[in-house]
């Protein structure tokens, strides 16, 4: 089992120094660099020398998927695109928190809501496949969204996304503060990644 901090790119050498297998920074943060930024970075982890296991934070704060201005086409330029530095820099996976994207607007009928989360989901598998990187979602506790808040719940988008390259992630963080047991993570079966973080602070390690 390996062990990683999930963190900004400005922690590289502290996670490297504090003994973690791998850094898991932020897509959110890695696209929008220049080329010239992106070069330095792609520099300076190669000099680190800490492994990129995978990337959370796969939107950027702007992206809502339920506005219509976020259409399949331009969701699917942005991936495509940060996938392909995610891969450059040895990411796997990518993880699909984000609460305030997925979060479903007033007005909008929980079914509606579902579907269209599925419907980015797969389009996430579809740009992240070819580059051989898994999107694994992430349920959420309710301060954060309103939409895909339990394990179960999760489960069901994974399995009706139905592509090999979206799987689902378990956070003990965000467990805890729905109330969720451990043994619903065997209980749901087919969890591929996992956070974990003390219920009262830390939020990720």
């Amino acid at each position: 089992m390996k062990f990683g901090l999930c963190e900004s790119f400005q922690y590289l050498e502290a996670a490297r120094d504090a003994g973690f297998d791998y850094l898991e920074p932020f897509v959110n943060e890695l696209e929008p660099l220049s080329e010239g930024d992106y070069a330095a970075l792609r520099r300076r982890v190669a000099d680190v020398g800490l492994p990129i296991g995978g990337f959370c934070r796969l939107f950027p704060w702007a992206v809502k998927v339920h506005d219509p201005a976020w259409t399949d086409d331009r969701l699917r330029d942005y991936l495509c695109r940060a996938f392909d530095r995610v891969a450059e820099l040895g990411g796997k996976w990518a993880v699909f928190g984000n609460g305030g994207a997925r979060k479903r607007p007033d007005g909008v009928p929980y079914a509606d809501a579902c579907r269209r989360l599925v419907e980015v989901l797969r389009l996430a598998g579809e740009a992240a496949a070819p580059r051989g990187i898994t999107v694994v979602f992430e349920p959420l506790n309710h301060g954060e969204t309103n939409l895909g808040n339990h394990l179960s719940e999760g489960a069901a988008f994974v399995r009706e996304a139905d592509h090999p390259a979206v799987a689902l992630l378990a956070d003990y963080f965000h467990m805890a503060r729905v109330g969720e047991r451990m043994d619903e993570i065997a209980r749901v079966g087919g969890v591929a990644h996992a956070h974990v973080a003390t219920r009262g602070g830390g939020r990720r390690g």
